[in-house]
């Protein structure tokens, strides 16, 4: 009897040693918020013009327009979450805290079949209503260095299955 009592008390010890370290590890989590931090405007306008041009031999003649992308592609009026793009078809890449990045076919100035003159900006979806402020932002930035750094003759049109697939706006207009 006596050692059944102490095999409770050890065991009830345990569970409460187990369930307060997990307790404290979970508060102290660092990958929460690791990697957040967000960039100020000026940052991420300084941050844009340095993706589009160092490092990069720009093949400007090959580059007409821009194409705006999320995980969800427009078809035939509605929304396929099945029609998912790969983040590794784009040249630049807006993350959910509006954080633009540079990818490989950008540094190769590769293009695709399909499409051998757009250069294409994944945005990662954070709301179904589509890019936040913060990515927005973060886009015009991109699409303004690309303006600049291809020394357009006009102004760079640009398409979105953001809004109106079927609608096209300049960078001009930004």
């Amino acid at each position: 009897m006596k050692s059944q009592v102490r095999m409770h008390k050890t065991l009830a010890s345990l569970a409460f040693a187990m369930t307060a370290t997990a307790v404290c590890l979970h508060w102290m989590d660092p990958s929460a918020h690791a990697g957040r931090s967000s960039l100020s405007p000026q940052e991420i306008l300084d941050v844009s013009r340095d993706l589009v041009i160092d490092s990069v031999r720009i093949k400007s003649g090959q580059w007409q327009d821009v194409e705006i992308t999320t995980d969800e592609d427009a078809v035939g009026g509605g929304f396929s979450l099945a029609a998912s793009r790969d983040r590794r078809e784009c040249h630049f890449f807006v993350d959910a805290a509006g954080r633009p990045s540079r990818e490989s076919p950008w540094s190769n100035q590769a293009a695709w079949q399909s499409t051998p003159h757009t250069i294409r900006i994944y945005v990662e979806r954070v709301a179904r209503e589509g890019p936040s402020a913060t990515q927005w932002f973060a886009i015009r930035s991109l699409i303004l260095a690309l303006d600049s750094a291809l020394s357009a003759n006009g102004s760079i049109p640009i398409r979105s299955n953001s809004f109106d697939p079927d609608t096209v706006i300049y960078s001009s207009s930004l």
